[in-house]
């Protein structure tokens, strides 16, 4: 592996690396019932993140349709970025907001 490919490796698995943080540092919740829904968003952004990353470490060369890992890891970064936006961690009260009354 040349010395282009190993950084253009390492640069791709800092991306995922950083989209993972992202999907998986939410606010803590505010309530009891916040933190029902918290986990729920949770869940459903470590799994896009578990799939993401599975996705770019199955190095296998060319896939059947002639994509290469750097073009799959991108694929599949980008297929979680918009899952994650499906499901938004701010659809629940944060123990940082204030509850006016």
């Amino acid at each position: 592996m040349t010395a282009d490919q190993l950084q253009a490796r390492g640069d791709a698995y800092r991306a995922a690396l950083e989209l993972t943080r992202e999907a998986l540092a939410i606010p803590y919740a505010a309530t009891d019932g916040d933190d029902r829904i918290r986990s729920e968003v949770l869940q459903a952004r470590a799994l896009q993140a578990l799939l993401m990353i599975g996705s770019i470490l199955d190095d296998h060369g060319p896939d059947q349709l002639g994509f290469t890992n750097a073009e799959r890891a991108a694929h599949a970064m980008e297929y979680c970025r918009r899952k994650l936006a499906e499901n938004p961690a701010d659809c629940y009260r944060t123990s940082g907001m204030h509850l006016h009354r």
